[in-house]
């Protein structure tokens, strides 16, 4: 008898070598493989989210290892597994099971995050991370300020809006707000949010950013602005073109998924996920077309420079992790500022600024923990004083 699933739980693909390289280190082949495996096996996208979400929660796996040692650990860490779940009957009891083996499973290091040193000198190198205080996001309507302590989902309708906590299962807060109004939601380092439009476009606002957007779209078009970065999947209609506004560049769309990347002092971009949309800079006129699996990257000279890419890895972390490709460490140190809401301090690092990393980072919950797997990530040592912590060179 057929199945339409190809594993019976997440629990199986977590135990699965296959599955854990492909989610912890990108392969084109390993890509192909698991991409039939969804298009044959569509309920198996359940199971993926599952198993994606229990080892962003649970697993703290981000430790530096030599690539030629990666399959003798991945075969200790499934073998180790198997001896703690085999004999356990249900999902919930193999889950706990899981959860017991973490700590080992971090100890045999299971690749998340490969590094490249490019210098290998020994000289004293020390980077200071301090948190942050942590401000709540503000939504702003009609002159009024809304606080709001932990993450929220807005959705716009009617009336009003209907706002939940990230977390909430329940119910949300109906608040009235007034039509034809322009609002304002602020999203501070350390926080993250989602809005539903009054169109039915969905917009993901990632950690320090702005997003402002009318009550109800009128006129002959619909338009938001934003600082920061976004994920959007915008509702498809032919008679009201939709633009994002940033500082520096326009970006027009009918109907489309896309990413905008556009913080201040930092190289912004546009990657488009599925259908097509015009760039245009604020002070030239040339106006750019951009199709899926492209990224636009706005240059100093305002011109747009393309590049064909994977665009799924740009938006990953609405799915809560990272895919880093070659990226630079002060890259990772960047997201992870805004993400945790900490603040980094460089003290003659240069070994660790010509540093570059490949694989997935997992954004856990807890901070302490990233703090770990940076030491780790770049070969160093960690301590924890109060408030701050310190990354020396070993």
């Amino acid at each position: 008898m057929a199945t339409n699933t190809y594993y019976k739980s997440h629990s199986e693909l977590l135990r699965d070598e296959k599955f854990l390289l492909w989610r912890l280190s990108p392969q084109d082949e390993l890509d192909y493989y698991w991409n039939e495996k969804l298009r044959l096996y569509p309920d198996l996208h359940l199971e993926i989210e599952l198993a994606d979400k229990y080892l962003k929660e649970n697993l703290f796996v981000k430790r530096f290892i030599k690539s030629e040692n990666k399959e003798k650990i991945l075969q200790e860490i499934l073998y180790a597994v198997e001896h703690k779940v085999n004999h356990k009957k249900t999902k919930k009891n193999t889950l706990r099971s899981w959860i017991t083996y973490s700590a080992a499973a971090c100890l045999l290091g299971l690749v998340v995050l490969f590094l490249h040193k490019l210098n290998t000198s020994r000289q004293s190198e020390q980077i200071t991370i301090s948190q942050l205080e942590t401000e709540g996001i503000r939504f702003i309507s009609s002159g009024k300020t809304i606080l709001f302590e932990e993450n929220i989902d807005i959705r716009i309708g009617g009336k009003g809006m209907t706002i939940t906590q990230s977390d909430s299962l329940g119910r949300g807060e109906e608040i009235e707000i007034a039509d034809n109004v322009l609002n304002k939601l602020i999203v501070p380092y350390g926080k993250q949010s989602k809005i539903r439009l009054a169109d039915g476009t969905n917009v993901w606002l990632n950690s320090g950013s702005t997003l402002e957007f009318p009550s109800s779209f009128s006129g002959d078009k619909r338009e938001i602005m934003l600082t920061g970065e976004m994920y959007i999947e915008v509702a498809e209609n032919k008679k009201l073109p939709f633009y994002v506004k940033t500082s520096n560049f326009n970006v027009q769309v009918l109907g489309t998924k896309f990413n905008v990347f556009a913080y201040e002092k930092q190289l912004q971009s546009i990657v488009l996920v599925e259908g097509s949309v015009e760039l245009k800079s604020n002070k030239l006129q040339r106006s750019y077309k951009l199709f899926p699996n492209e990224i636009a990257f706005l240059e100093n000279d305002d011109s747009f420079r393309k590049e064909k890419i994977d665009a799924l890895q740009y938006v990953s972390w609405t799915k809560g992790y990272v895919v880093l490709n070659k990226t630079p460490l002060t890259d990772v140190m960047k997201y992870v500022e805004r993400y945790y809401n900490v603040s980094f301090e460089y003290t003659h690092t240069p070994n660790l600024r010509n540093m570059t990393c490949d694989g997935k980072l997992y954004l856990s919950d807890n901070l302490d923990n990233v703090m770990k797997s940076i030491a780790l990530l770049s070969n160093t040592e960690y301590r924890k004083e109060n408030n701050s912590i310190y990354i020396n060179n070993k």
